[in-house]
């Protein structure tokens, strides 16, 4: 519609003017080539002096059992994907090890923690820990990034940021940076013709499945085969991914393909479907992001899953999560004039797919 065209086309001017990567080209440059003579001086001076120089990998859960279970036998330990991480998981290994270093992002997901804040403040309690550092160290409100950056900042200490973006195309990266990021990214992804996100829309409703548990599109599942099958002819299905925020929804695209002649037993052990918290630190040449949303959803399950509730940031970050996981190319499925019709970060993701491709929609 008329209307529709006249806010895209206000949207676009407002990024457009606001644009700032240009700035930082040269200095980008220039520290990325101090950061290099810094690291070869390092790698000089320390690892050639210190020939032996062992490591090892391991997850939380695991540790206890392989590793020794002696303080310090490790000279540093480092933690990725932190803010997935809980405080009582770390505990053996920040045990083992002389110092730490922490990795994470706190626009990412949260641990997934079943203890209610009641429970973990009784346990608290019980071992007569001081009341005044519980915000700081609580098990249930905090993951091992959120503690960490307490701990540093109550030392007056600053965070490392790493600000270049090597890994995702401009257009899909750029929302995030915006949204998530306060444009604090560098983002050093090469520009290409084709674009790197795609709004694919429908008008269908979703519906509760059999079980009466989480969401299903049956519209939407369709036009997700659809994808899959086109992107099959010349991408490997370890190439690919599929997102939603409904497991119900995850599910039933599983079993619609397994039933496919075109989908060999291969493909379905190579192709990854499934909610957010379960690509958290994966990635794919290309995605595809299920909506799913529709009409009959309750205006609490929309709110949830569409970052509608600008006070609860990890509700927020599964869409940023599902949004990043794609290198190449992003298409997301979705009911367009619903989503349109309602506030929260979904309408803006659409909004954003109209940016990017605005060459041919203007």
């Amino acid at each position: 519609s008329m209307n529709k065209l006249i806010f895209r086309k206000l949207y676009i001017d407002i990024i457009d003017s606001n644009s700032s990567n240009e700035f930082y080209n040269e200095w980008g440059t220039v520290s990325n080539k101090n950061t290099k003579s810094a690291l070869s001086i390092y790698s000089d001076k320390i690892f050639a002096k210190n020939k032996i120089f062992t490591n090892q990998s391991i997850t939380t859960l695991s540790v206890g059992k392989v590793i020794e279970s002696n303080s310090g036998i490790f000279d540093l330990a480092i933690f990725d994907e932190a803010s997935q991480t809980d405080i009582i998981s770390a505990l053996p290994i920040l045990f083992r090890a002389n110092k730490v270093l922490v990795i994470g992002d706190e626009k990412q997901l949260n641990p997934i923690i079943s203890v209610r804040n009641e429970k973990d403040l009784i346990n608290w309690h019980a071992y007569n820990l001081p009341e005044e550092i519980y915000d700081k160290y609580s098990y249930t409100s905090n993951s091992l990034l959120s503690t960490s950056d307490k701990i540093i900042k109550s030392h007056n200490m600053s965070r490392t940021i790493l600000k270049e973006h090597y890994r995702c195309h401009p257009d899909i990266i750029n929302f995030s940076n915006r949204f998530f990021y306060d444009n604090i990214l560098r983002v050093k992804t090469e520009q290409l013709n084709d674009g790197g996100i795609e709004f694919i829309s429908h008008n269908g409703d979703c519906q509760k499945p059999p079980d009466n548990r989480s969401w299903i599109n049956e519209e939407e599942i369709i036009l997700v085969i659809d994808k899959l099958l086109n992107l099959k002819k010349s991408l490997s299905c370890k190439d690919i991914g599929v997102v939603t925020p409904f497991r119900a929804q995850a599910m039933e695209i599983k079993n619609r393909i397994s039933k496919l002649e075109s989908f060999t037993e291969n493909d379905l052990i190579n192709l990854t479907i499934d909610t957010a918290h379960k690509f958290q630190g994966d990635e794919k040449k290309v995605m595809i992001y299920s909506l799913t949303a529709g009409p009959s959803m309750s205006e609490k399950t929309y709110s949830w899953m569409s970052g509608g509730d600008a006070s609860n940031p990890h509700e927020r970050n599964l869409i940023n999560v599902a949004v990043t996981r794609a290198r190449s190319k992003l298409y997301i499925i979705g009911n367009e004039n619903f989503i349109l019709s309602k506030s929260g970060l979904l309408t803006e993701l659409i909004n954003w797919t109209y940016f990017c491709n605005r060459k041919s929609e203007l």
